[in-house]
């Protein structure tokens, strides 16, 4: 049984960045399972969006999870350590 005393190594610690990205990759799949299964049926649940029309739901799904998605890899981008370049004593 692990220590709680002992910090937790990085891997393992639970961010916001790598959540969005699943949870935005889940919404994506329930997106694009409801635009494959509805195809050619006719029975598609559609939204109004003012200004756009009807939007199907499953649609939207796809899009939130992209922009669920993205978000999470923008955050997890920024909170990784920068690279530093070693210095060139040439240029001196």
């Amino acid at each position: 049984m692990p220590d709680p005393s002992q910090p937790t190594p990085r891997s393992i610690r639970l961010s916001p960045g790598p959540i969005l990205r699943r949870m935005g990759l889940l919404l994506e799949f329930v997106g694009v399972f409801g635009i494959l299964n509805d195809r050619g049926k006719g029975e598609v649940k559609h939204f109004e969006i003012p200004g756009l029309g009807s939007v199907s739901i499953a649609a939207i799904a796809f899009a939130v999870g992209f922009g669920l998605w993205l978000t999470g890899a923008i955050i997890a981008s920024r909170s990784r350590p920068k690279r530093t370049q070693p210095s060139d004593p040439t240029k001196a």
